[in-house]
């Protein structure tokens, strides 16, 4: 009953921030190049074409970069410019994902799945109803899913499967070091291992609700979320990390383990250099849902009313 108000308590939030947000966003003029904060980089923000909510970004390549939202919205960049595509869904999208150029996976609302095959977003059957948050493989026969009410869907051999997880949170965030090596994050800072046989409970250190998780080896996993939460996965336990933040962080990417990235309310863009957690940007007050990187060189976030930021070192 908490995982579920709880839940229920952040749609609402996520709704009414969501109607500040757009108004701001449309008053301000933000645009153009845009710095601030601690980070030297470059921020630009790009015009989408679209105004619905972007949840998930993910690429290829350097040209080839999706990004999902809500009402089953796609567009494309192709190393110059950005374009609508055809998911054939008007379900909400959460989450992007994949292998390469021809095979890639969007998932969302009611169980919502679609496929990229290179050439067409095709419709596919989730084998659940609830709410897909989070997309993560490693191989075309190993694909997982998360969402509500501890759902996890695993992709073998074809096709699609429950995995029986034992908890009841709604898990937001999916990672893997490799086939024997998954977590799962959620509402109430839960966290779940997979270890190639089944999934476990480990404990976080926090209750707040965890959004994303990302990490660089089996000894080096993060997770963050509601209230400016932060927690790190040394091998051994997690572990509290204080972000100087008290905003819902999101999304999380890194390249490397002093270059990690996370995203939130706001306009919240905080940096992991190795030692410590700094702001980046600044002046922004759009919701920022994911990020993603072809590189440490370039960075892409989206967000609420169709944002599109992207940062690249300073010249």
């Amino acid at each position: 009953m908490k995982a579920i108000l709880r839940r229920r308590h952040r749609l609402v939030r996520v709704a009414c921030l969501a109607a500040i947000l757009a108004c701001a966003a449309c008053s301000s003029g933000n645009g153009g190049g845009d710095g601030g904060g601690d980070d030297p980089g470059v921020w630009t923000k790009l015009p989408s074409g679209v105004t619905q909510w972007l949840r998930g970004v993910w690429g290829a390549a350097a040209d080839d970069v999706w990004a999902v939202g809500m009402g089953g919205v796609a567009i494309h960049y192709d190393g110059t410019t950005w374009s609508p595509a055809t998911t054939g869904v008007t379900d909400s999208l959460s989450d992007v994902w994949g292998l390469s150029a021809d095979d890639a996976w969007a998932a969302g609302a009611r169980g919502a799945l679609v496929h990229w095959d290179g050439t067409t977003w095709s419709d596919q059957a989730s084998g659940t109803a609830e709410w897909l948050h989070s997309i993560w493989g490693f191989a075309a026969g190993d694909v997982w899913l998360a969402g509500e009410h501890g759902t996890i869907v695993r992709r073998t051999a074809g096709s699609w499967s429950s995995s029986p997880t034992g908890v009841e949170e709604w898990l937001y965030g999916l990672w893997g070091a490799g086939p024997g090596d998954l977590w799962a994050v959620g509402t109430g800072g839960i966290a779940i291992h997979w270890d190639g046989a089944a999934w476990s409970r480990v404990e976080t250190g926090t209750d707040e609700a965890l959004h994303a998780v990302w990490g660089f080896s089996t000894a080096d996993v993060w997770a963050v979320g509601e209230h400016g939460a932060a927690v790190h996965w040394t091998g051994a336990s997690w572990n509290v990390v204080p972000t100087g933040s008290v905003e819902s962080l999101d999304g999380l990417w890194g390249a490397a383990p002093g270059e990690l990235w996370a995203v939130g309310s706001n306009g919240t863009v905080l940096q992991w250099n190795g030692g410590a957690w700094t702001p980046a940007v600044g002046d922004r007050t759009e919701w920022l849902s994911a990020a993603w990187g072809p590189s440490a060189a370039e960075l892409w976030v989206v967000g609420n009313v169709g944002t599109l930021l992207r940062r690249v070192p300073t010249p």
